[in-house]
């Protein structure tokens, strides 16, 4: 007996010790590491609720939604009460495209803890989904709340302005967010599409151009650098934008619907027909892809297909303003 008691004293120390490696790896984002010590956990220790969540956040983050699901799954067996549990399934339904799903968990979670932040947050996320706009801003400002300086949730509070036709919101929320971090690269994207909606370009450019003195790489970013200078006639500049971009990625759709735009304004059409077609086969139900292509059948005078393209909008979501615009 007193071997054992040692045993599960040693036992128990380890447990502790391997949580607390695995954290930190998974802080870093070593993911091999940290996969290493929860699994050395739960070897140890396999009804240990929250390590078994713990794998099922890096498993989710690591796109293995199947795995995270049943640690998620396990966790909730031993802990069926546990708000944060009850949270990360709903992310998961999320990313699943379960959003009703979704919701019943996220709602139950913040029955059972309406203090939880990430709980609120993701429920807003999911009412985004659910195109439920207005009931999603008033869970992200639950959350804002709880953590008001959390810049994740003021990023996507300005996000979800700017989406609703509030841009004085949007420019409040985002610069918020980018005084909390200044390299936030989600915000300051944002920002820069939004300001392209009030019609600022030279300061929508200089925030793209920021945001690539930071990560000088980012097709996103230069995507958007590239639509600003289409949108200000410097088509030569956009070119070569647009090309150092594609040259990064082949696999962006809001990329490729964005240089369609371009193409067609320089009338390319074959090459613009082209490259629209590889947006709508990377994404043709993407929000941004359809706004950028129907720019495009605007700018060429293609009335047939402008008119298809806010069909498609109108049937993928009217609780967008944009969408609301773009389709009259």
């Amino acid at each position: 007996m007193q071997s054992g008691a040692v045993m599960t004293e040693t036992n128990k120390e380890t447990v502790q010790n391997m949580t607390a490696t695995g954290l930190r790896h998974h802080g870093a984002g070593d993911v091999e590491a940290a996969r290493d010590a929860y699994l050395k956990v739960l070897e140890l220790d396999p009804r240990n609720d929250h390590v078994l969540d713990l794998a099922g956040l890096l498993c989710l983050e690591c796109g293995e939604v199947e795995a995270a699901r049943d640690l998620f799954d396990a966790a909730l067996e031993i802990q069926p009460e546990n708000a944060r549990y009850l949270s990360h399934v709903g992310t998961l339904l999320l990313k699943q495209g379960q959003a009703s799903e979704a919701e019943e968990k996220l709602r139950r979670a913040i029955e059972i803890d309406d203090e939880y932040p990430d709980a609120q947050f993701f429920l807003g996320l999911v009412l985004r989904a659910l195109g439920r706009r207005k009931e999603a801003i008033a869970a992200v400002e639950a959350a804002l709340e709880i953590e008001p300086k959390n810049v994740l949730y003021a990023t996507w509070r300005g996000t979800l302005a700017w989406e609703t036709g509030d841009f004085g919101g949007a420019l409040e929320f985002l610069e918020n967010s980018l005084q909390m971090d200044q390299t936030n690269l989600d915000a300051m994207s944002l920002l820069g599409s939004v300001l392209i909606d009030l019609d600022d370009l030279t300061m929508a450019e200089r925030c793209f151009r920021t945001g690539l003195e930071i990560v000088p790489g980012d097709p996103g970013l230069r995507g958007k650098l590239g639509d600003v200078l289409v949108r200000q006639g410097r088509h030569k500049e956009a070119k070569e934008v647009f090309v150092a971009a594609l040259e990064t990625t082949q696999e962006d759709p809001e990329l490729w619907a964005r240089f369609a735009v371009h193409l067609g304004s320089v009338g390319d059409a074959a090459a613009a027909a082209d490259a629209a077609k590889r947006a709508i086969e990377l994404d043709g139900n993407a929000i941004n892809v359809n706004l950028s292509l129907l720019d495009l059948h605007n700018r060429t005078g293609d009335s047939a297909s402008a008119q298809s393209i806010r069909t498609k909008l109108r049937d993928l979501d009217t609780d967008d303003a944009r969408v609301l615009a773009a389709i009259g």
